[in-house]
């Protein structure tokens, strides 16, 4: 697939309400271009696909803390990060980073695929799974898919997530591509999202406010 990063950036900055960067990759890093801390990290990994797809996601990071003028050492960074977020799908990786201040941001990139449905209900609460179930069978593949890049990117954006689900953040309207999402609790949050959909792929980037 490929994605205009310039034009990604006018989209979801309007939609997002907040002005982002975005930085993609279709090749891994080369290897020798990591610093030892990241070398380390990459000696973690056993599978041969799991070290293409996290160089290929270092390559992304490192162009866009380049583009923000910034270390390039992305062995300092922790997810979730306020500022940046990181997704995977295939060949591809994206980068995208908040340059305004939020508690944080997530983003998510999913190839086409069909989606079982009986996985709705391990991350779309009551509502939303009524709403899908009452939609046009032909179209409730692709939006599941939808779905769960959006609650994939607002569980990445929100900055105390290791104890929630995804079916804990709540979307107002599953309807909308572009709307407002909320954490109830303890952790309560306000969150807003950003649907795309391209040819062969979903792609949705969320805001914690």
């Amino acid at each position: 697939m490929t994605l205009d990063e310039a034009k990604l950036e006018v989209v979801l900055s309007e939609r997002l309400a907040t002005p982002v960067k975005t930085a993609a990759a279709r090749e891994p890093l080369p290897a020798a271009a990591l610093t030892d801390r990241e070398s380390d990290r990459l000696l973690k990994f056993e599978s041969a696909s799991r070290r293409v797809e996290w160089l290929t996601g270092r390559a992304a990071l490192k162009r866009l803390l380049a583009v923000l003028g910034e270390d390039e050492d992305t062995s300092k960074i922790d997810f979730p990060c306020a500022r940046i977020s990181l997704t995977h799908s295939g060949d591809c990786a994206l980068a995208v980073a908040s340059l305004a201040p939020s508690r944080g941001i997530g983003v998510d990139l999913e190839r086409y695929r069909d989606v079982h449905p009986g996985v709705a209900r391990f991350f779309l609460n009551d509502k939303e799974r009524c709403w899908w179930s009452e939609m046009d069978e032909s179209e409730r593949s692709r939006e599941l898919l939808r779905l769960w890049t959006v609650k994939e990117a607002l569980f990445k954006s929100h900055p105390y997530n290791h104890d929630t689900m995804l079916a804990d953040y709540a979307v107002e309207n599953p309807a909308q591509h572009t709307g407002r999402a909320r954490l109830d609790g303890a952790k309560a949050a306000t969150l807003r999202y950003a649907s795309l959909i391209f040819p062969d792929a979903m792609l949705s980037a969320a805001m914690c406010f």
